[in-house]
């Protein structure tokens, strides 16, 4: 679905991947209607359209583009597709209508956009790291560190804001991935949406507990979750939240025979044959086994056998096992007629 989007006396259509950056930041316009943001975006949303529709409702946007994007002057695409063209940290930019399409060369040559920066007179320091001898344009950026590792050097402020904002998302991902409760292979449909509320609602409190705390370390994240999963397990529950179990009761013996107190249900140190099913075979679970196959018959395709059930529990006084379910216990008993 395509959305209209004025532009001074005209209007122009976009695509849905660019409409829906519109429709977010129209419900953000609404929230806040007398203040200005900087939205940051990404190669696939950023195009001149974009950048003119973001101005209309009072926002700015930075961002880097692509060379397919509507409105790049072709210029500034031939530089990007050489690549190399450039010494490092120069610039050169055009402004088409209110955006200022800028070309930025560093290890890469960056082609983008913005409403909200300058370039001119603009910089800032940067603690900048070498690249490595095997990247795209060592020649071109290795002399400017010489022999150092790091440096600090100038670059435009519309780098650094985007390279520092830029990553919201990123380190988002990242703080869930590394303690998340997910688990693989779901079956239930719900079970991914719900680790993936319980990990953002984790990772928001960690943020919440990082932003108050003066006193961060780099292992700050796991001791917050230990912590944590600490204090709940040693919360009490409450009398009135208590989660009530149902359990099966352990002794399945009529009324008749719970009168008989020297008749008791009781648990055996190992599994055994019931005698009430061992005397009565027709109670055994049938199970279907294939036949050896010079054994086989014409027109046969299996043979029926019958398994034999085991139980842990039995009676203490007549010292047999005895089936937990079922009504071995009372046909047994009312055989050997203890009342």
């Amino acid at each position: 679905m395509q959305q209209k989007v004025p532009r001074g006396p005209d209007s122009v259509h976009l695509a849905p991947t660019f409409a829906l950056v519109i429709r977010l930041a129209e419900h953000l316009h609404k929230q806040h209607p007398n203040r200005v943001f900087c939205l940051f975006l990404d190669n696939l949303f950023l195009n001149i359209n974009v950048s003119h529709a973001l101005l209309a409702l009072n926002i700015c946007c930075t961002g880097t583009t692509r060379k397919n994007a509507l409105g790049i002057p072709q210029w500034l695409i031939k530089l990007k597709e050489n690549n190399r063209g450039l010494v490092w940290n120069s610039t050169l930019a055009q402004v088409e209508g209110y955006t200022l399409c800028f070309l930025w060369q560093d290890n890469n040559a960056v082609l983008g956009m913005t409403t909200a920066f300058r370039l001119k007179d603009e910089t800032i320091w940067s603690y900048r790291k070498r690249p490595a001898p095997t990247s795209t344009n060592a020649h071109i950026v290795r002399p400017v560190f010489g022999d150092l590792v790091r440096k600090w050097l100038r670059i435009p402020l519309v780098i650094d804001q985007y390279n520092h904002y830029m990553g919201g998302v990123d380190i988002a991902d990242q703080l869930r991935k590394n303690m998340t409760v997910h688990r693989p292979w779901e079956a239930r449909v719900w079970r991914p949406l719900w680790y993936y509320i319980l990990d953002t609602c984790l990772v928001n409190s960690y943020l919440i507990c990082k932003g108050k705390s003066e006193d961060v370390g780099k292992r700050a994240h796991r001791e917050f979750r230990e912590a944590l999963s600490e204090e709940l397990r040693n919360t009490p529950y409450l009398e009135a939240e208590r989660p009530i179990k149902r359990r099966r009761p352990s002794n399945r013996m009529p009324t008749v025979i719970q009168e008989a107190s020297f008749h008791n249900m009781t648990q055996l140190e190992s599994r055994r044959h019931c005698v009430w099913c061992k005397e009565h075979p027709e109670k055994w679970t049938p199970k279907s086994v294939m036949p050896v196959l010079g054994e086989l018959v014409n027109g046969e395709q299996s043979r029926k056998r019958k398994r034999q059930s085991k139980s842990q529990w039995g009676c203490d006084s007549c010292g047999v096992c005895l089936c937990q379910r079922g009504d071995c216990w009372e046909q047994f008993h009312s055989c050997i007629n203890i009342m």
